[in-house]
């Protein structure tokens, strides 16, 4: 799991679609999940990035997300003590 400029992506969500089975990527991007056929979907999610899916057909995926326009947008929310709290989401 890659990021547009080839870097690897830690943490990383890869979830079977329509499925409970579910992993991460490690620290070189890499992950490893149980699938059902060679058909299965797998759905790829990570913060600031736009999901991905791809057909799990083959032993060796080479992803590379693509970068959101508008990542995180900046909440601010005020509680009733009058606090602010920045929230990103």
């Amino acid at each position: 799991m890659l990021d547009e400029s080839s870097n690897p992506i830690t943490g990383v969500t890869v979830q079977l679609k329509n499925g409970s089975t579910s992993t991460t990527t490690n620290a070189t991007g890499n992950f490893s999940i149980s699938v059902p056929d060679r058909n299965a979907v797998l759905v790829f999610s990570y913060v600031g990035y736009e999901n991905f899916e791809a057909v799990a057909g083959r032993d060796n995926l080479l992803i590379h997300l693509k970068a959101r326009n508008n990542a995180l947008e900046d909440w601010v929310r005020h509680t009733k003590k009058g606090e602010r709290n920045r929230w990103y989401g």
